[in-house]
């Protein structure tokens, strides 16, 4: 399904500001100079691209393994209400709705996508747009329990304040009366056998609990499926699909080549140096998932429930 607004977006090339040097023995993430192409390969029409060469790619995971937060991340406050926003060294804004990808050895027929963000406004260019969002809204209801209960009983609870919810093991413990953490709301791996067991995950199991985690997966499964596609190439989402389905590869909220694990993380935090004492050290920082399929993208909801009248927070995705 082809966006229903193709029209060209307004810069030609994506340049990064200048860089600064790193701590010893730490690297900063470091951009790459992006330039618009045409192509229908994506349902938006157009992506942004880069050459990427083989060679390079024992640099490029030993830098990874080394990388820690840029400087200039967090605004400045000017006044109560007013924040300055700076350029982040080395690193680019995301353009909301266009794919991003990589010419492996610079041939424009081998694209691989890195990325892409989209946001309430950018999705409503595709004909699922309303359907979606409303998708959206009703999951950050349950997310944070302001839907009513059926016939007009009280309010649910915040999926996160559900009784018996289980952290990850490499989720940060909890402390106090927090609900800061890492939870498994799908699948997990069951390790030492091998690489591991795939099974559903323990989650609190009384009847308030699956429906809320049930009405979760089943909007997280109908997002997927309608935004996944627009940020990759067709072939790349045909060949998840067909190795879904050769496999019968596991999925959640339904049979069909489905999302096959589901993380929620939940942080109180505002300062995202301290994500990484919310939901562990392991999570919470820049860092390697070497348990990622190399063959997917990960779709990342993100959500806010900020106290009334607050609305500061500028939403701004960066491009390493």
């Amino acid at each position: 399904m082809y966006a229903k607004n193709k029209i060209k977006p307004g810069l030609d090339f994506l340049v990064p500001p200048p860089a600064v040097e790193p701590p010893p023995g730490c690297f900063y993430p470091q951009a790459s100079i992006y330039h618009l192409r045409q192509t229908d390969r994506y349902t938006r029409g157009y992506a942004y691209v880069h050459n990427w060469f083989i060679e390079s790619s024992f640099v490029d995971q030993q830098n990874l393994t080394k990388v820690v937060m840029p400087p200039s991340v967090h605004p400045t406050l000017v006044d109560d209400d007013t924040w300055m926003y700076h350029p982040v060294p080395g690193n680019l804004v995301l353009q909301e709705g266009i794919p991003y990808a990589v010419c492996v050895n610079g041939n424009p027929d081998m694209l691989i996508t890195e990325c892409g963000v989209h946001t309430e406004s950018s999705i409503m260019q595709y004909e699922w747009g309303p359907a979606i969002r409303k998708r959206l809204h009703h999951m950050w209801e349950v997310s944070f329990g302001l839907q009513d209960g059926n016939n007009g009983g009280p309010k649910s609870p915040a999926v996160f304040n559900i009784n018996g919810l289980k952290r990850n093991d490499r989720s940060a413990p909890q402390v106090g009366m927090s609900r800061d953490g890492s939870f498994n709301m799908a699948s997990t791996v069951m390790k030492g056998n091998g690489q591991g067991i795939f099974m559903p995950a323990v989650q609190a199991s009384y009847p308030e609990a699956i429906n809320m985690i049930a009405l979760m997966r089943e909007d997280i499964v109908a997002i997927y499926a309608a935004v996944m596609p627009t940020m990759m190439s067709l072939e790349e989402w045909q060949a998840i699909v067909f190795h879904a389905t050769d496999n019968n590869t596991f999925g959640f909220g339904g049979l069909g080549p489905n999302p096959t694990s589901l993380q929620m993380n939940v942080s109180s935090v505002t300062d995202a140096l301290a994500l990484s004492l919310s939901i562990g050290k392991l999570q919470g920082a820049l860092h390697v998932d070497f348990g990622d399929d190399p063959t997917r993208l990960t779709l990342f909801i993100l959500f806010f429930n900020l106290p009334e009248g607050k609305h500061w927070i500028k939403l701004v995705t960066y491009l390493r």
